[in-house]
């Protein structure tokens, strides 16, 4: 008797053991774009300008500047990776986005408080404060609070965009113009990290989130399978197929076709994920294979 097929509980399957790693590439490419060192610096100015925590009255401008600057950077750096790390934490249906922002802004006071004092004490004569835990209330509060803003904002950006993918109806932006001259860019391929290459094994839906297998890893994306698949196609990805309602795979990385202990067929894929084959798609898949 063939072994139970595993596809369900395959650690080939699962995206778990990627968790750190997909953050951090996801803290990377998000710090790498304009956009957010713009929105940083900005920030900054605004709130030397402002002068709170007693900056105005005790520093210039420039000192200011510096002393935000100092703060504000290393505040970016802490509190990016960890907001990506508590993204991918939610995206793996663990807790609610609510909760892992929540716990991302509280493992971001410590460090951000260390900053603080140091700026204080490098700035010389301020006696803002009266020892170390006495910057815990000025500081846990807009530490959590902003962080959980910019995840809810996060948040929503992706169920609207996942929203106009499903009605077909994304708003149009400058780059979207020239579509008519140029063909578009492939959705899928844009979120999926480089580092995992383009040769795909198989794609599993999970709910809203699709898990896309490459013989590199695999990751989870905010997308429908149906995007995916119809994405794919527009690529003329020739030797893929829908076989089933949950899976899309790449013909051209199975290995095996078993029969399953309670009848029907068993994909088993390059990278060791077994692939059920819905029962409309048995011929399609035995005629695509021969």
């Amino acid at each position: 008797m063939d072994a139970k097929p595993t596809y369900a509980s395959d650690p080939g399957n699962r995206v778990d053991d990627h968790l750190l790693p997909s953050a951090l590439r996801e803290t990377q490419r998000f710090m790498g774009r304009r956009r957010f060192w713009g929105a940083l610096l900005g920030a900054v100015l605004l709130v030397a300008l402002a002068g709170p925590f007693y900056t105005l009255e005790r520093m210039g401008l420039g000192t200011r500047i510096l002393y935000w600057g100092g703060v504000g950077i290393f505040a970016g750096l802490v509190l990016t990776p960890l907001s990506m790390l508590a993204r991918r934490v939610n995206a793996r249906g663990h807790v609610h986005w609510l909760i892992a922002a929540t716990g991302a802004g509280v493992l971001g006071v410590l460090p951000v408080m260390v900053a603080v004092w140091v700026a204080n004490w490098l700035g010389t004569g301020l006696g803002a404060f009266d020892g170390f835990w006495s910057l815990l209330p000025y500081v846990a509060a807009p530490v959590i609070g902003i962080t959980m803003i910019v995840n809810a904002l996060v948040v929503a950006g992706e169920r609207d965009a996942a929203r106009h993918r499903a009605e077909g109806s994304a708003p149009m932006d400058r780059t979207e113009e020239s579509a008519a001259v140029s063909p578009p860019a492939s959705v899928l391929f844009e979120k999926l990290p480089e580092e995992l290459g383009r040769d795909i094994i198989c794609i599993e839906a999970q709910d809203h989130y699709i898990v896309v297998t490459t013989p590199r890893g695999a990751e989870r994306l905010l997308m429908r399978l149906g995007d995916a698949e119809t994405d794919l196609a527009t690529l003329e990805i020739a030797r893929g197929l829908r076989v089933h309602r949950s899976w899309w795979v790449n013909l051209a990385h199975v290995t095996t076709v078993t029969r399953r202990p309670r009848g029907g067929l068993e994909l088993v894929m390059s990278g060791g994920q077994r692939v059920p084959v819905a029962r409309g798609q048995r011929e399609a898949v035995r005629s695509r294979l021969t």
